[in-house]
């Protein structure tokens, strides 16, 4: 039960109510023990859990008595401690009383751990500081701030899967970031997990570079990464077949056609100018004539500060044309988000028998192999039809494959 500091008391100012109760994170994966926060509540609003820096063991500890059980030395010490604190609470509480200041959860927490301790920060906190100085500071695209909220709520997941939902940034130490990298290895592709990871050390070296924190245990800790990318492309073959196919021959009602066929003429219009999906959907582009072709041409969104120093461009295909004309102007082709672009993707591969698992990233790669393997473009053109200022990424989409190579190795007849 709730323990209530001073209520029905005089130095309470009238109607604030006030309770301070010790909750036991369960411990992490390489530990034994859990950490005591203090979770403070005025009037039914709650602060940010805290961190009392004291472990213990889950089975020792009494939630309903709020104690360690037994009469050994340490659980002695153990109590004295939480003695402690719930008397810093009531002097906290007093103090502000006495200075007619309005109590508030958060007052009275930050008051009683210490005014100004770093302890008072949560990752999820110091987490937010981080964005906010980036935007007003960095250059960064909204598609990168969109990434930190994804990496975020991943991290967020392990936090709480793992009972340390609420973790302090002075709680953090080697252990929890193993943790972090084991877990998140375990439901992701190792490249993917490790950006994750990454992304927690850089909240969290941001906070010792701020002097919230007198170390940086976690710079040490090397994040290896497999070298390998996911290259799965369409051929020519399986986007002919894709762009043939008559979904009206399905028995499913028109609404349902009327979405597949929309989605499948998204992807091959994607196959064939490798638009990234929020380049897709945000529609930042324009058609253009040169030496008597259309071009498409635009800037991706992931450009710095919205500075368009991303361009791209690419001669529109035959059967990106026809998409065009189909939909009668490229600004009228259909747009989902990606969620639900993935998930009808993956019933198209269903029914048009295409054995590979469709995602709006494989157009990409197909126009990456096409333009590689297929047209025989150098990977510098091909980084500039990407939007890419440097061929450094092209590794990401594709790659040189023997049918290339053996048309560019050609022995001399006199060889022969």
């Amino acid at each position: 039960m709730a323990k209530l500091i001073n209520s029905g008391q005089k130095t309470m100012q009238p109607k604030s109510r006030a309770n301070v109760r010790f909750i036991l994170h369960q411990p992490g994966v390489r530990s034994t023990h859990g950490v005591l926060y203090v979770r403070v509540t005025v009037d039914g609003l709650r602060a940010p859990e805290r961190s009392t820096g004291i472990r213990v063991l889950p089975g020792e500890w009494d939630s309903k008595k709020q104690a360690v059980k037994g009469k050994s030395t340490e659980a002695g010490l153990i109590n004295s401690r939480i003695a402690q604190l719930r008397t810093r609470f009531l002097e906290a509480q007093d103090h502000l009383t006495l200075s007619r200041e309005t109590i508030t959860s958060r007052k009275l927490a930050a008051l009683a751990m210490g005014e100004g301790a770093a302890d008072k920060y949560t990752f999820q906190e110091i987490y937010e500081r981080f964005v906010r100085e980036k935007e007003l500071t960095s250059d960064n695209s909204k598609r990168t701030f969109q990434v930190y909220a994804k990496y975020f709520t991943n991290i967020s997941r392990y936090l709480e899967e793992s009972g340390q939902k609420g973790l302090l940034i002075t709680d953090i130490d080697d252990r929890v970031f193993l943790g972090l990298i084991e877990y998140m290895k375990a439901r992701f592709k190792e490249d993917y997990a490790a950006k994750i990871s990454g992304f927690f050390r850089s909240v969290y070296t941001y906070a010792f570079n701020k002097g919230l924190v007198s170390k940086n245990p976690l710079a040490s800790i090397r994040l290896g990464k497999s070298g390998l990318y996911d290259l799965t492309h369409l051929s020519q073959d399986e986007v002919k077949q894709l762009a043939a196919y008559d979904f009206s021959t399905l028995p499913l009602p028109d609404d349902t056609i009327r979405v597949l066929d929309e989605e499948r003429d998204a992807l091959v219009f994607s196959c064939f100018t490798g638009l990234h999906h929020s380049d897709y959907v945000e529609k930042r582009y324009r058609i253009t004539e040169y030496n008597g072709s259309k071009w498409i041409e635009g800037h991706r969104v992931k450009s710095k500060g919205g500075r368009q120093d991303k361009p791209y461009q690419m001669k529109l295909h035959p059967l990106a044309l026809a998409i065009i004309d189909k939909y009668q102007g490229i600004d009228k082709l259909p747009k989902r988000n990606n969620y639900k672009r993935n998930l009808i993707l993956k019933q198209i591969a269903a029914y048009v028998g295409i054995n590979k698992h469709l995602t709006t990233k494989i157009g990409r790669k197909t126009l990456t192999n096409y333009c590689i393997n297929v047209l025989g473009i150098s990977h510098e053109a091909t980084a500039e039809i990407l939007g890419h200022r440097s061929t450094n990424f092209i590794k990401h989409y594709g790659k040189l494959d023997k049918s290339r190579l053996d048309k560019d190795i050609q022995f001399d007849q006199e060889d022969l």
